[in-house]
């Protein structure tokens, strides 16, 4: 073990095993710690709740939104809420993630398509 120097062990993705799992000694016992995955899809959610809140504010009626999508439904005036501004909100970057890389693609239909 370390002295209490205030300096940890850090275990990262590379030490991890086929299953994408790795145990690490605790004074409690093994412990399983698996990767990043619920960081990952915790992080995508806040960044899809932020292009919903940016849309929202925009005009945007949003009737349903699934994993990365979201759906709005709106009218056919060209000079309401559309695609444009849909994608513009939904590639804009939370302030607490500069410099993050965002893309967005979208398309306008009479219907729901997957």
């Amino acid at each position: 073990m370390f002295k209490d120097t205030g300096i940890q062990e850090v275990f990262d993705i590379v030490n991890s095993g086929p299953s994408n799992r790795f145990t690490v000694v605790t004074e409690k016992g093994p412990l399983v710690v698996h990767n990043c995955e619920n960081i990952d899809q915790a992080i995508s959610r806040d960044i899809l709740l932020n292009g919903m809140f940016l849309a929202e504010e925009a005009g945007a009626s949003i009737v349903m939104h699934a994993h990365d999508e979201l759906v709005c439904e709106e009218d056919d005036d060209p000079f309401a809420f559309g695609l444009a501004d849909l994608k513009r909100c939904m590639e804009s970057v939370p302030e607490w993630a500069p410099g993050l890389l965002l893309g967005a693609e979208g398309y306008e239909s009479k219907v729901y398509r997957k």
